[in-house]
Parts: C-alpha cells; structure tokens; sequence
C-alpha cells in the first residue's frame, strides 16, 4: 500500500485534499490563480460607469439670481445711485432754503403789522384798488339830450323851495338841478320842444308859469373797467326809451330799471356812488305813475350828470 499522507488546505473556505507528491506550490498557483481571476472580474464590475442623473428644475423653483460679472454694469449702478443721492440731496437743501426765507420773511412782516394793526386792512384795501385800477381803460360816454320844462332860475336854494311847494301844491312834482352854481327848477321833460309845448298847457291852466329850454350832458371821457362801461351803455339805452314813454305821456318801465340795477358788476368802485343814487329810488320807479315819471327820469339823469362831471 502506498502510504502517501494527504495534506487538508483550506482553500475559500473549503476544505482540499492534496496528495503529498504533487506539487503543492501548483494547486496553490493554481487557486490564486482562480481568485486573481475572480477578483480582476470584481474589479471589472467595481470599475463599471456610475449613471448620472441629473436634476431638472420645474417652473415652480426659483431661479437663482446670476450676478453680473460686468464691470460696466456696477459702474452705471454707481452713478445712478450717485445721481439720485444729489438729487435728493439738492431737493432737501431746496426745501429747507426755502422755509428759512419764509420763515423770515414772516416774522418781518408780521413785526410791521403788530405796530400797525389798523394798517393791515388798509393795505388788503390798497391791494384791492390796485387791481381794479389796472383793468381801467378810458371809454367815451355820449352825452344826453332832452328839453326841460323850466319853473325858475334861482341863485340861491331858499328861493327855490317857495316856488317848489306852489307846485306841489298844485300836484304837479318838481325837481332842482344845481349847475354853475345856479339851481334850476324843471317840471316836466320831453323828447321834442314840440312835446314839451304840449305839456305845458296843464301848468298854464293853473297860472304856473314854465317855459321849455334844450338841456344837454356833453358827451365825456372817462376810466372805468369794460363792465362798468357795458352798465352805463345800458343805462343810456334804458334812459332814451323811458324818454319817448314820457314824451307820449305814459310812465316809465319799472321791470327794465329794476333789471338795470340788479345787473350792477360786483367789485368795482368807480361807478359806486352813482349807484347808490339810483339805488335810492328804486322804491319811486316801481310805483312810477304818468305824473311822477318825468321827475324820476330827470333825477337819474341829474345823477348820472354828477357823475360823470365831478
């Protein structure tokens, strides 16, 4: 019997007999072998290409900011920025000039008037007159024309009132007319001196003696606003139809003056007074009868001739 002893190797975890007159070193050669091989194909798997997977972003994700990495573009924000800082800084200085000077201009004016209270509202007023006297331009107003039943002359005014009262007395009006000096009595008016030679058979009845005589304005200059003059106009064309109502022995439309008063232009001075005048007989022109009428008309007519003349 051959008596050859087995060797037991271990060989990946496994137990291998060997014969003892083979070569060891081959089975051994020959198991590394098998795991140099095993492990080059390891090595082979380890070495296989790792997928990429890469991230898509959705629309719902924010895109993150990029910033410029041109030079040019935080040169421009520079200067804007610089731009914009100047302005407000000019703005604020502006402002604050302004206030300063206010301020002192305030307290100047306000020390003035402290010392001349009065003087405030006489200054307002000043203002005022100012500016309505640089709207003044001068206009032509014609004249008025008409022929006068004459009562009496008088130098004096005591003289006039006796005769007046006679023809009160009598019921006819009168009315006195102050020029150059002298105080005219009239009784009546009319367009023509025929009209007016009708007229004064009523008075010669009564043993009231008159006589007709042409009366005149003079056609003038004078400044006043363009509304003011617009008034006046009016009042000339309202004054001639009163006229011919008169001369035809009918009274005067109260409805046309009344209207021509209530037309008067606010804020305006020049023609103030002549309007209170006419203001004053109002009451008289709306109760205007055939007898009172031709005395209202030389009223207005008066007034308006003070006007115009002084």
């Amino acid at each position: 019997m051959d008596k050859r002893k087995t060797i037991i190797v271990w060989m990946d975890g496994k137990k291998t007999k060997v014969s003892q007159n083979k070569n060891v070193n081959q089975t051994v050669q020959h198991a590394y072998k098998n795991e140099e091989h095993a492990a080059t194909n390891e090595d082979k798997k380890e070495l296989d290409p790792i997928p990429t997977y890469i991230r898509q972003n959705t629309f719902e994700e924010e895109v993150p900011f990029k910033k410029s990495k041109s030079p040019k573009n935080k040169t421009y924000k520079h200067i804007f920025l610089a731009a914009i800082s100047a302005i407000l800084l000019g703005v604020g200085l502006g402002v604050f000039m302004l206030n300063m000077f206010t301020n002192i201009d305030t307290n100047t004016v306000g020390g003035v008037f402290n010392q001349q209270t009065e003087t405030t509202n006489g200054d307002a007023s000043n203002s005022g007159e100012e500016a309505i006297a640089s709207d003044l331009s001068t206009y032509t107003l014609k004249g008025l024309q008409a022929f006068v039943l004459q009562a009496g002359l008088f130098s004096e005014e005591s003289n006039v009132t006796v005769v007046q009262e006679k023809y009160d007395t009598a019921g006819f009006p009168t009315m006195v007319w102050k020029r150059d000096d002298n105080y005219y009595l009239f009784a009546n008016v009319a367009e023509t001196k025929d009209q007016t030679d009708s007229k004064k058979a009523k008075y010669t009845e009564l043993n009231l003696e008159t006589y007709a005589k042409k009366w005149t304005t003079s056609e003038v200059e004078i400044e006043l606003t363009e509304t003011e003059y617009k008034w006046l106009q009016d009042f000339h064309n309202i004054w001639n139809m009163s006229l011919k109502n008169v001369s035809k022995n009918q009274s005067i439309s109260s409805t046309e003056w009344n209207e021509w008063i209530k037309s008067y232009p606010e804020n305006v001075k020049n023609t103030s007074e002549f309007f209170e005048k006419v203001k004053s007989l109002q009451t008289n022109i709306d109760e205007a009868s055939e007898t009172s009428s031709p005395i209202l008309l030389l009223k207005l007519w008066n007034h308006y001739e003070n006007f115009v003349l002084n």
